[in-house]
Formats: structure tokens, sequence, C-alpha cells
């Protein structure tokens, strides 16, 4: 252990240090002084101002309060009851497409001969859409254009031995 080990500091902390340094050194008395006037701009100017608008709306009369509620309100029951009537009248488009889907099952069932259980399940297979794919396709199986590809084996023996 004769070789002592020492923390030493990482280069960027180094150069960040001597940078703000060396601006504080050229630049402070310019810094010092802007940080005063803007003090000075805050608590002349724009203290007085923020102070007067905040009295302003904290004494702000309760009837335009209130009136400023009722509208608010009364914007909330308009768009609420133009929800509930478009929500209604979807409810009666789905009804009266349920309805003719099961009058459409009545008209295909009526058609069918009662005495021939066969007929009846022709007919609704009929009335199916075909499948949306391929019964043979198989996401595992990659694309089917082209070629297989297997690439070569990268690790272990190249020769069994």
């Amino acid at each position: 252990m004769a070789d002592q080990l020492t923390n030493s500091d990482p280069k960027l902390v180094k150069d960040t240090i001597s940078l703000i340094g060396d601006l504080l050194v050229q630049y402070g008395w310019y810094l010092l002084l802007a940080i005063i006037s803007i003090a000075v701009v805050y608590n002349k100017y724009l203290s007085p101002l923020l102070d007067r608008l905040r009295h302003q709306r904290a004494n702000e009369d309760t009837e335009t309060v209130a009136n400023r509620v009722q509208q608010l309100e009364a914007a909330r029951r308009r768009q609420q009851e133009l929800y509930d009537k478009k929500a209604q009248e979807f409810k009666q488009k789905e009804a009266e497409i349920e309805s003719k889907k099961q009058e459409e099952v009545k008209q295909l069932l009526k058609s069918v001969d009662p005495n021939k259980p066969d007929s009846m399940v022709n007919a609704l297979r009929k009335r199916q859409s075909k499948p949306l794919r391929d019964n043979s396709y198989n996401p595992l199986m990659g694309s089917s254009s082209g070629s297989t590809f297997r690439p070569s084996r990268s690790c272990g023996p190249s020769s069994g031995g």
C-alpha cells in the first residue's frame, strides 16, 4: 500500500467550476447590477400591479360571480341535454337494426321447410358471411412469398468432433 489513492475531481466538474469562476471574474459586476435592477423593477412596478389584480379578484361582487356560475351551469346543462338526445337517437337506431335482423331471421325460418331440419341449417349457413382469412393462414409461418431463408450457424464447432 505504498501508493496512496487520491480522489480526483472529474474533468467536467473542474471545467464547469473554472468556467463559472471566469464568468464571475469578467462579468460579475454586470450580473450583480442586473440582479439588483430586476429586484427594483419587481418591487416598484410589478408587485403593486399584482397586488391590485389580486384585490380586484378577491373583491369581485357576489352578483357577477353568481351570474358567471349560472352561465357555466346552463352551458353544461345544454351540453348534457344534447348528449342525452344523441344517445337516445343512437339507441333507437340500434333497436331498429336489431329488430330488422330478427325479422330477417324469422322470415328465413318461415321460408325453410319445417319437415327438413337440414334445409334450415343450410339456409342459416348461406346467410353467414365468408371467413375473414383463409383457414391455412398461420402467422407463425412467416410470409408465403419467396423461398425460406435460414441463417448459418454462428456458434459451435464448424466440424463435428
